[in-house]
């Protein structure tokens, strides 16, 4: 096997693990890819209210074997922000 044959086949064998094909559970698992500097693998979840009281649960399975890092979006509804600026 030539060098160039052996690059192409270890080239093939990374894209065909798709790890986020496995995921099975609540939201959506984004791969952004072999080469993604930071945030590899994204898991979307839907939107939690925080007007009362009360908790959410998740069910998350066949997540990829890798570090992950736990974020939350804050953003302000337009109503909230129409409030805030008028």
């Amino acid at each position: 096997m030539t060098a160039r044959a052996a690059f192409a086949a270890s080239v093939l064998a990374l894209v065909a693990c798709d790890d986020a094909a496995n995921y099975r559970g609540d939201g959506k698992l984004i791969d952004n890819g072999l080469f993604a500097a930071t945030d590899r693998y994204v898991l979307e979840l839907a939107p939690a209210r925080l007007e009362t009281a009360g908790s959410t649960s998740y069910q998350i399975e066949n997540l990829p074997g890798r570090e992950f890092v736990l974020g939350i979006k804050l953003t302000r509804s337009s109503k909230a922000a129409a409030s805030l600026d008028g």
